[in-house]
């Protein structure tokens, strides 16, 4: 594995922060659902919108408090047999758990709205929402702004140093062979980040 395509892996991606469609947290309805008894369920604070899927629960729809709001600014009222499709916004877009943060936020900051549903496979599992896409791509630049990050790059004099087209494996045998903590890694002549030994020898064993 190329040192870049490591670093490739561990930028933020869409599964480690959108929120799971489960039993306990529902979100989705279905065209023919009720707006009235969607009101109930959007109340619900973690639930600020829903995903609406047909039979083969495919996404076809979004439905959120907003829009309930918006029906009645203009009809003044809810009637009871109102379905769910009437107030709905159409075919939305959708992301995928491999997207990484940044793509899934591009996403909603250009379509100017703040709930992502995300499919498997042609399925909905779950919604990202806008604060969790921007608080996963806020861990991942923070990476190379802590002071830990800093104090290696003071550090990084006389510290042993290896291209990012290098592989991991390249970069394992060098801190093997010179002992040292980590390992400093450069593109374009300039340190884009740090491999440390331990990482190295997890990778190592894992690849074995």
């Amino acid at each position: 594995m190329k040192i870049k395509d490591y670093f490739a892996e561990k930028r933020s991606r869409v599964a480690d922060w959108y929120t799971q469609d489960t039993s306990d947290i529902p979100l989705y309805c279905k065209v023919t659902d009720k707006v009235l008894d969607m009101i109930v369920t959007l109340s619900d604070p973690r639930e600020a919108s829903l995903a609406v899927v047909d039979e083969n629960n495919h996404v076809v729809g979004i439905v959120t408090g907003r829009d309930i709001v918006l029906y009645m600014g203009t009809h003044r009222v809810i009637e009871e047999n109102l379905t769910v499709d009437a107030i709905m916004t159409a075919n939305p877009k959708t992301g995928t758990p491999e997207m990484l943060c940044i793509d899934a936020l591009k996403i909603m900051i250009e379509g100017r709205f703040r709930n992502l549903p995300i499919e498997v496979d042609g399925k909905f599992v779950g919604i990202l929402s806008i604060l969790a896409a921007a608080k996963g791509r806020l861990m991942e630049t923070m990476a190379k702004n802590t002071e830990a990050y800093e104090s290696l790059k003071s550090l990084s004099d006389g510290m042993p140093e290896i291209d990012i087209e290098n592989t991991t494996q390249d970069a394992f045998k060098l801190v093997s062979d010179s002992k040292a903590p980590f390992v400093s890694v450069k593109e374009n002549n300039e340190i884009v980040d740090f491999l440390m030994d331990y990482d190295l020898r997890r990778l190592w064993l894992k690849q074995q």
